[in-house]
């Protein structure tokens, strides 16, 4: 990327984002990724005539700056993102980054702890994938605000909202929602005392984990099955290894 922006290719530097957005959605909080998508901005806003990259690029950008706790700065990203949505078309491409901004407020008021307005602004942005008929971003807005219904303590109405996603999911055969609506939806179970469900669920959850070489989502697995082993009787050993192969995994990441 450097490379291509060094070259002044703007188009294929907007186009190389992509591939490392979906690579850090499964290894967040990389600081690398935060350069690169400052890039991406950079080639965005010199080419000046894609309304579409200058607010695909920000919202990129937004994402691992809140994952660092560069809330202030994150929310200028998103303010930036927002200038641009007003120069966007009507096709169904431009609905969905409308929706992925309202999203991405979401997301910084959840990085807040602001999760009643966090759930307010996923709903919304639920409605507008309803809109334009786009299935994944109906099953990804409903599992986000099933996880903010989560962090209300609202478990009922997020158990319902969560396995929706969930079935969602693996309806549209995708892999990582498929994991992390389950790791979701077994976190509620686990609150609900239905720990049996949450076991299955838990360990389909980190099988995908696994697949998809996600060393974080593996180790927040293990962490939670560990709290999940130590309140059932007898399976302290269990919970053991789960704390001891989370430790591990981190450790091969470089993360403690």
């Amino acid at each position: 990327m450097r490379l291509a922006y060094g070259r002044g290719m703007d188009a294929e530097v907007v186009a190389l984002s992509e591939p490392v957005w979906t690579y850090a959605l499964d290894h967040p909080r990389q600081s690398d990724v935060v350069q690169v998508f400052r890039l991406a901005v950079a080639a965005a806003v010199r080419h000046g005539q894609n309304a579409a990259w200058l607010v695909r690029t920000r919202c990129q950008l937004a994402r691992p700056l809140w994952e660092a706790g560069e809330l202030s700065e994150a929310e200028r990203e998103l303010a930036a993102a927002d200038a641009a949505v007003g120069l966007l078309g009507d096709g169904k491409s431009d609905g969905k980054l409308r929706a992925s901004v309202i999203e991405s407020w979401g997301m910084l008021a959840g990085a807040r702890g602001e999760w009643r307005a966090a759930a307010d602004a996923f709903a919304r942005s639920r409605e507008l994938h309803l809109a334009i008929s786009n299935p994944y971003g109906v099953m990804l807005q409903t599992y986000r605000t099933g996880e903010a219904r989560a962090k209300l303590g609202e478990l009922e109405t997020a158990h319902r909202l969560l396995s929706e996603a969930h079935e969602a999911a693996m309806t549209l055969q995708r892999e990582r929602m498929t994991g992390r609506t389950a790791f979701a939806l077994a976190g509620v179970l686990r609150r609900l005392g239905r720990t049996d469900e949450a076991r299955r669920l838990y360990e389909q959850s980190l099988q995908r984990a696994r697949k998809r070489r996600s060393g974080f989502d593996q180790a927040r697995i293990h962490d939670a099955m560990a709290q999940l082993e130590e309140g059932a009787e007898g399976r302290c050993a269990a919970a053991g290894e789960h704390r001891a192969a989370a430790h591990d995994i981190r450790r091969r990441n470089g993360l403690v």
